[in-house]
């Protein structure tokens, strides 16, 4: 049932009454003031994206972009990094959703400029040993390839948005004088540990995430980031034994290691966005979804209390993280010819096989992107009756932090 139901009030925005226990978002009058002083919107969003290789990621890359538009009304930039093999089916998206989006920019690369900017960087790189491959590898050089974005947030193809990009796209104003990137690490299981008042690094690249990551592109060109890169390689692998294996997610864990600015130059999201450590993901849960129509102003205020609010976790979810076919962590070298399908195993109706029991549920919400229309996700771009409907997710988790 994709009507809307009308809603008026901010205190208490309630789902789909259809639901048996509709999710509650609550906001006190002093939230309510914090989030109007210190609301700032961006009236355009800028999206990165990686839709390398196979063919099939063109296919993960449309249900991003579909649950991107449902869950915004900003106006919304998209920029992929395509290769030969994927350039075509790519241009077919972008014409048919032509109307969804201020700009659609395609950028072709291939596996051997990758290849070679790899190893003028990383001397003994293998960029086929990890089983992303030279596309994985492509993502550490973002910046550089897509040469005329000055920020974007880069997603992986295979993720879906269940809350508005556009307040992840917001957090920029976060951002100091020489602040490049933030990204998803933890205060406290993960990537980051408390030492009294100051954080340190965690020594594993696996405890980070990727897959999310506002990005300052154009101080990257600019300043320390690609000395950090390559530094960080050099002093980790001081005496190197044959080709070294090493994804986009590792290199970036050992530049971070160089840059003495932790808190300044790199910034962590926040709970709502953070999927590091994506195999517990907080032990989260995937409750029900709806359509939900408020005017702007209150849509805002109801988007910022949200994601103060630590139990609904609704920013995004990883497919890599849910598909127990996934290649998430394993040790094989990259294989062009291998079947690929992020969601594959996802869809089914139980959880038998799910990597973490704490995803269960999610294979709901692939299932609503998955028959959800282009006509059906512009829904968030006009108005209906003075309000416009965007897609929202109700995620509980049951995190100890």
């Amino acid at each position: 049932n994709l009507s809307p139901e009308p809603i008026t009030s901010v205190q208490n925005v309630q789902l789909a009454p259809q639901y048996a226990v509709p999710m509650q978002v609550k906001t006190n009058a002093a939230v309510r003031s914090r989030s109007l002083s210190h609301l700032h919107v961006e009236p355009t969003v800028d999206i990165c994206a990686v839709a390398m290789g196979r063919p099939s990621s063109v296919f993960e890359l449309e249900m991003l972009l579909r649950s991107i538009r449902a869950t915004s009304a900003r106006k919304v930039r998209v920029h992929v990094l395509v290769s030969q093999s994927t350039m075509e089916v790519a241009s077919q998206l972008r014409e048919k959703t032509a109307m969804a989006w201020e700009e659609f920019e395609l950028v072709q690369a291939e596996a051997d400029r990758i290849e070679a900017m790899a190893k003028a960087a990383f001397p003994n790189v293998d960029i086929w040993a990890h089983h992303s491959g030279p596309w994985g590898m492509a993502k550490t050089f973002m910046h550089t390839l897509l040469d005329k974005v000055d920020r974007c947030i880069f997603i992986d193809s295979d993720m879906l948005l269940m809350s508005d990009v556009g307040v992840l796209f917001d957090k920029f104003e976060n951002f100091g004088p020489k602040t490049l990137m933030m990204l998803q690490l933890s205060e406290s299981k993960t990537e980051f540990e408390r030492d009294g008042n100051h954080m340190k690094m965690a020594k594993k690249a696996s405890e980070i995430c990727s897959c999310i990551a506002l990005m300052h592109m154009k101080r990257m060109r600019e300043m320390v980031w690609d000395k950090a890169m390559s530094d960080g390689w050099a002093n980790y692998f001081k005496n190197p034994k044959g080709k070294l294996r090493l994804s986009n997610q590792g290199i970036w864990h050992l530049a971070l290691r160089e840059i003495n600015g932790i808190g300044k130059q790199i910034l962590p999201l926040d709970t709502q966005w953070n999927i590091a450590g994506c195999q517990e993901f907080n032990q989260c849960s995937f409750e029900r979804d709806s359509w939900l129509c408020l005017d702007d102003d209150n849509f805002n205020q109801v988007d910022v209390a949200w994601a103060m609010d630590r139990t609904h976790f609704a920013g995004a979810m990883h497919a890599n993280c849910i598909s127990p076919l996934s290649e998430h962590g394993s040790k094989i070298r990259y294989n062009g010819s291998a079947e690929d399908n992020a969601y594959a195993g996802v869809s089914a109706d139980d959880v038998v096989g799910y990597k973490s029991a704490g995803w269960r549920g999610f294979n709901k919400y692939v299932n609503r992107i998955t028959s959800l229309s282009w006509q059906e996700a512009m829904r968030s771009m006009y108005p209906e009756n003075g309000r416009r409907c965007r897609l929202r997710a109700s995620v509980i988790c049951t995190a100890k932090s």
